[in-house]
């Protein structure tokens, strides 16, 4: 989280594994929850708004299924349940967050920016969600 250079009480989440396509780790997603809860305990004087957004390439690729392949079933179990809560951490944040959705949303990243209270999407933006096609 870093404070958004000229924009008073701001911060920017910046999703950032673009050689992943921004994919989001166990790492990140613990990163996005201690960000947002952190936010909701930081004086409104100081923080009002978080705008989350992606290193180009992408805003999100959602999921790392590469990483995901090598998952045992409690890995698994363990990595979709920090996908649920920092969807979760973001809708409950209590501070303003607005997704800058600057090129393509997949999947877990795409749920992020719709969990967002305002969501801004480049024209060129591709959403999607791939979970949708599996049964």
């Amino acid at each position: 989280l870093t404070r958004a250079e000229g924009v008073p009480r701001t911060a920017v989440l910046w999703l950032h594994r673009p050689e992943r396509r921004n994919a989001l780790s166990e790492g990140m997603a613990e990163s996005v929850i201690a960000c947002m809860e952190a936010a909701a305990t930081t004086p409104p004087h100081e923080l009002a708004a978080i705008v989350i957004t992606g290193t180009p390439p992408a805003f999100s690729a959602g999921r790392d299924l590469k990483a995901s392949r090598e998952h045992t079933p409690e890995q698994a179990k363990r990595y979709l349940q920090l996908a649920l809560d920092s969807v979760l951490a973001t809708k409950r944040c209590g501070v303003a967050t607005i997704a800058a959705v600057n090129a393509a949303a997949a999947g877990w990243g795409l749920e992020l920016a719709l969990a967002s209270d305002i969501r801004v999407f480049h024209r060129d933006a591709l959403l999607f969600l791939p979970e949708t096609s599996l049964g």
